[in-house]
């Protein structure tokens, strides 16, 4: 199977079994499956865009297929993130059940729903993912941890500023604090920059607050003074690149970006 990016360490080939992590990031096009040693250095990495004729579970079917000796290893944990847009944020003391929330979100019978608290923002994220999907991940792993990584984008902005952007090549996140408080929590698609400063300006005049007087922290595939940096710059009072977060160390022979890895490197920190 023809992964779009592609890492494997010597430290990986000598890993004993029961030790180390794995990581599995699951988006509506993609999925990265990464793993660490127990002392928590980056040994295997690949990333994998979905056929636009394939149905979402039938790629991860297939990725999971390929990659059947990695997971027979006995990791210490597994963790699985998922973006999907099927998602809604609500008090952590809320009334409202989480059947209820995806029930009015989706409308659907064909979807299970999942909790993840976020302790720093008083808040819990609701999600689900169609039942073919779950199935194709029990059928894989006895045990794992599931999240929707509108958590780590929401963590992130309770550490930097009132305004934090994930950027990756056709979307992204964008949680808003104000008073202190999380406001809101969205993911917008976009295909030019102009369709990104929309949705972020549009957000950030919901909060009543004022461009010019915004710093907008970010972090995913944007660096300093690249064409997006420059671009955005002119509208708001700075941008700030987030140093990535987390422990994971890599060694000299990892030449990919890591910093386009955000949230699997994310999901890998968890365990920390």
């Amino acid at each position: 199977m023809h992964s779009e990016a592609s890492y494997e360490s010597e430290l990986h080939r000598s890993m004993p079994d029961n030790t180390g992590h794995l990581a599995i990031y699951i988006s509506e096009e993609e999925c990265y499956i990464a793993c660490c040693s127990r002392s928590f250095f980056l040994t295997r990495l690949a990333a994998y865009k979905r056929n636009k004729d394939q149905f979402p579970h039938e790629f991860i079917q297939q990725v999971f297929a390929y990659h059947q000796d990695l997971f027979a290893r006995n990791f210490q944990s597994t963790g699985i993130g998922i973006h999907t847009k099927n998602f809604t944020l609500l008090p952590a003391q809320s009334e409202i059940s989480d059947e209820e929330a995806i029930h009015f979100l989706t409308q659907s019978p064909t979807r299970q729903p999942y909790t993840n608290l976020i302790p720093t923002a008083d808040a819990k994220t609701v999600f689900s993912l169609p039942v073919h999907l779950v199935e194709v991940i029990q059928q894989n792993f006895n045990e794992f941890k599931l999240f929707h990584c509108s958590k780590f984008a929401i963590e992130n902005c309770f550490t930097s500023g009132n305004v934090f952007i994930h950027i990756e090549t056709n979307y992204f996140d964008c949680v808003i604090r104000k008073n202190d408080q999380l406001f809101s929590a969205t993911r917008h698609n976009y295909s030019e920059n102009n369709d990104l400063l929309y949705f972020l300006l549009l957000a950030i005049k919901d909060a009543d607050l004022k461009p010019e007087e915004t710093t907008v922290h970010a972090t995913g595939s944007m660096v300093r003074h690249d064409e997006l940096y420059s671009f955005l710059e002119e509208y708001f009072a700075g941008i700030t690149i987030q140093p990535i977060a987390g422990n994971i160390r890599f060694q000299s022979d990892f030449e990919e970006k890591i910093e386009a890895y955000q949230y699997i490197v994310n999901l890998l920190n968890e365990n920390y």
